[in-house]
């Protein structure tokens, strides 16, 4: 598979969880309520503090993505749903129990969304953000695709 189809994928998890040869494994960084970025400001407007859950998703141990999954403070739905350790937030989301609308994916290629929390090279190849509805409850998903993939075949 080649990177800008990896990107447009809907489940990053099940890609690559089928990268057999390697090791698929999520490391997460951060789980509590924090200050919103600026640039989630779009998704969040007159919002200060929201909850996050910051993860890496690694092959052998090397991130190849890092992601950022925000909701309000007291959304119990999404907080549930991201209290799911060093489980993959796709193995969830796309497990057929929960029920949401997924918006058109936003990527760009010089957005710096992430970089403030995760210390990122600005050699990044994409970042891509999607909305998750599910009733009034909203989830913003940011994932930044890292240039180790192209070192496990992603072209």
């Amino acid at each position: 598979m080649n990177i800008t189809e990896f990107i447009h994928t809907q489940s990053l998890t099940a890609i690559l969880c089928k990268c057999e040869q390697h090791k698929f494994t999520v490391r997460p960084t951060f789980s509590d309520i924090t200050s919103i970025l600026s640039e989630e400001r779009k998704f969040f407007a007159n919002i200060d503090n929201i909850f996050a859950r910051e993860v890496l998703l690694c092959l052998d141990d090397i991130p190849v993505v890092a992601a950022r999954s925000i909701c309000l403070i007291d959304d119990d739905y999404w907080r549930k749903i991201l209290n799911c350790g060093n489980q993959s937030l796709g193995s969830r989301l796309f497990d057929g129990k929960t029920q949401w609308q997924r918006s058109d994916f936003i990527i760009d290629y010089n957005n710096f969304l992430l970089e403030e929390r995760f210390e990122l090279s600005e050699h990044f190849i994409a970042v891509r953000t999607s909305i998750f509805e599910y009733k009034k409850h909203k989830l913003l998903l940011a994932e930044c695709f890292l240039p180790s993939l192209k070192q496990f075949g992603f072209k």
